[in-house]
Formats: C-alpha cells, sequence, structure tokens
C-alpha cells in the first residue's frame, strides 16, 4: 500500500516540527469529527487501524477503510499520549509503513491509557 499523497504532506511538515497542534479553526471542513476535536493527527499515523472499537469500519464494496466516525485520536490526552513516543518511531514518512508493528503497539498502549471502557 502507497502513502497517500495528502499523508505524506502532513507527515513532511510533522516531521519538520510544522505541523498543526490543537484545534484547526481555520480549516474548511472543522470540526470533520466533532467539537472541539484536536487536529494535531489530521491524518492518523495507524491507518488503517482496522480497529471498530474506536468508531472505524471496513467498506468492503470500496475495500477502504473508514474512519470518520473516531473520534479517539482527536482527543488532547490521546494526542499528547501519541506525541509522547511518536517521534522515536517515525523519523521519515517511510516509516509510517516500514514501522507498522512499532506504531500500533503504540496505538494499544494509548488506547489502554485513555480508554475509559
Amino acid at each position: 500500500m502507497q502513502i497517500h499523497p495528502l499523508t505524506r504532506k502532513f507527515y513532511e511538515k510533522y516531521l519538520a516540527g510544522e505541523g498543526v497542534k490543537g484545534p484547526n479553526f481555520s480549516c474548511e471542513n472543522y470540526p470533520c469529527h466533532h467539537h472541539p476535536q484536536n487536529c494535531t493527527f489530521c491524518y492518523c499515523p495507524f491507518y488503517p487501524c482496522r480497529d471498530t472499537s474506536t468508531g472505524g469500519r471496513c467498506i468492503k464494496e470500496k475495500k477502504v477503510w473508514d474512519c470518520s466516525e473516531c473520534t479517539w485520536i482527536h482527543q488532547d490526552e490521546v494526542v499528547k499520549c501519541i506525541n509522547g513516543k511518536l517521534g522515536t518511531i517515525l523519523k521519515n514518512v517511510e516509516d509510517l509503513q516500514k514501522k507498522r508493528k512499532e506504531l500500533l503497539k503504540l496505538r494499544k498502549e494509548c488506547l489502554k491509557k485513555t480508554r475509559l471502557d
């Protein structure tokens, strides 16, 4: 699976320290999930997580993962948890694919810390 061009552009900015931090009120789609939302990870580093417990679902006829109902990654506490270790995993955009197992391990760790269920 190739990294989508918009995801690539987003993470190039993120890795350069130029990414959005917190809500992005200037975005024409804000809020795309809920209000208030943290837009630091507008493009999820775990996509596709294939975990329905956070609101995602598979659209079988299109063979794509839909995370439009996921609000988990847009919570301040979650962003803080992810940011705490993401920099040690991602050194370049290709690491979104190359270090998939490490990323999903981080996701699991942050889910455990931030989920109330």
